[in-house]
């Protein structure tokens, strides 16, 4: 503790210095949290100390931001700053303390009445300003209120990386009960969702939570295969099958057995292959191209698609006996424009993965970058979203990624580009097909929102948000109604 160099009375250095036993009840689970003061004068630094120290914080004080810098660490929980200093003004020392030290909460206490200043303070990112003379009691509860704050909202990510795995939080805690289940089963999966929304990753954590998890996950993207070869990539041909085939080669379905096969874009397999991967999910039995010798696998199978298998079975273009002996265990990615809530903990996540791709420390996410990364409505989902994160990163020029690092590319316009009207052009948009779908099937089922879900193969979280988000009320009962 910083002594009083001029002995002065405590209960004439601020106005109620000494805190009641209750406010000290009210503060008493901050101990051993770390506080730095950094202020020039020797009383307010004295008395802060001592009012700080009661409430149980480890402190340290310093006269000028120079000497505070040298000793910063992460382990600083928060900073309480003036922002008149004899070299290093307090803004400066602000944005150095959010560009070095992101994860530690400062509160500028000052006796600057100055509005510049108090604005200026809040944009470089204090969680707090204090209007010299301060009392010690509304000093120390603005301190315990900070860090409540602050661990609430950025320690949220943290907490939950030590209780799951960043896979888990990538795929999202909604799905992980439905998926732990599957994954002990030899069941078909069938996983749904968007372009980007982690069903590649989702079909991993599966299989490495099965049974099978010794023994290989072997995969296979329908949408990448030739049609003339998918038969061969999938059962494998013979030496002489075909143009090419030099030698015997077996095909995926061999090198997954006792393990999993992941078919991703299911939805892309030939016609003239289907029939044959249907036999060979019924009786685990196939033939190589060029062979009439059949040979035994064990495999479980996990496909995943983006497109709606239902539709393209109404319209010939997928086999309904395959599709329903596929989607045994349906499981649905909701899209990132759904989970909104949890963007800042996955942000946290593709950034530490970025940042160990290009060796570099992490830049902290500012609250603006963050709310603007949530306005957007994320049509290429967690994929999109790693992609505009690594530019950010990439051009960065200082720690923290402000609102003016990110740049979200469309892939079919400007972004400024003004949007055609489609009322104008007599044509409906998906948003509205999608809420007119919704309404027609809560309606179909007297507004039983478990049962809609299921009928449109979703899940029923997201039913609610979709309607939250089309402005769907529980009553709707017509295409007007809002």
């Amino acid at each position: 503790m910083v002594e009083n160099p001029h002995n002065t009375p405590w209960q004439f250095l601020m106005r109620s210095t000494l805190l009641s036993d209750k406010e000290y009840d009210v503060i008493s689970h901050s101990e051993a949290e770390t506080v730095f003061i950094i202020d020039d004068d020797p009383v307010i630094r004295t008395t802060f100390c001592k009012s700080l120290e009661d409430a149980g914080f480890q402190v340290h004080a310093f006269a000028d931001a120079e000497s505070a810098l040298l000793q910063m660490t992460d382990s600083v929980a928060a900073v309480l700053l003036d922002l008149r200093l004899p070299q290093t003004q307090g803004l400066q020392c602000l944005k150095l303390l959010r560009r070095q030290f992101p994860d530690t909460c400062v509160i500028v206490v000052s006796g600057s009445a100055d509005v510049g200043d108090i604005v200026s303070s809040m944009k470089g990112g204090a969680v707090n300003y204090l209007r010299k003379p301060v009392d010690a009691g509304e000093m120390v509860q603005a301190t315990v209120a900070a860090l409540q704050d602050h661990s609430s909202r950025h320690g949220a990510a943290l907490t939950d990386l030590s209780a799951s795995s960043p896979e888990e939080l990538l795929i999202g805690p909604a799905l992980l009960s439905d998926m732990g289940q599957a994954a002990k089963l030899n069941s078909s999966v069938f996983l749904m969702g968007e372009s980007g929304t982690g069903k590649t990753l989702a079909a991993n954590w599966i299989h490495n939570r099965s049974p099978r998890a010794d023994f290989r996950m072997v995969s296979l993207n329908c949408a990448a295969l030739p049609h003339e070869l998918a038969e061969s990539e999938l059962f494998g041909h013979t030496k002489g099958a075909f143009t090419g085939a030099d030698r015997h080669r077996p095909g995926k379905v061999e090198h997954a057995d006792r393990g999993t096969l992941f078919l991703d874009e299911i939805g892309d397999l030939p016609l003239a292959v289907q029939p044959k991967l249907l036999t060979f999910l019924q009786d685990r039995r196939a033939s190589r191209v060029g062979s009439n010798d059949a040979y035994s696998c064990d495999v479980r199978i996990i496909c995943a698609t983006h497109r709606n298998l239902a539709s393209m079975c109404e319209q010939g273009e997928f086999r309904e006996d395959l599709y329903y002996r596929l989607n045994v265990l349906p499981v649905h990615l909701p899209p990132l424009r759904e989970r909104h809530e949890e963007l800042a903990g996955i942000c946290r996540i593709l950034i530490a993965r970025i940042c160990r791709r290009f060796q570099c420390r992490e830049p902290f996410l500012s609250d603006p970058a963050l709310h603007m990364l949530t306005r957007h409505n994320w049509p290429g989902n967690i994929r999109e979203l790693e992609n505009v994160l690594e530019r950010a990163v990439a051009f960065l020029r200082g720690d923290v990624i402000e609102h003016t690092d990110i740049r979200i590319l469309s892939a079919n316009r400007n972004d400024d580009s003004p949007r055609p009207s489609s009322a104008a052009a007599g044509v409906r948009t998906l948003v509205e097909l999608e809420r007119q779908a919704i309404i027609d099937a809560l309606n179909q089922f007297g507004g039983n929102k478990a049962q809609t879900a299921r009928e449109l193969g979703i899940s029923e979280k997201s039913i609610y948000n979709k309607m939250k988000r089309l402005g769907i009320r529980a009553g709707s009962t017509s295409s007007d109604s809002r």
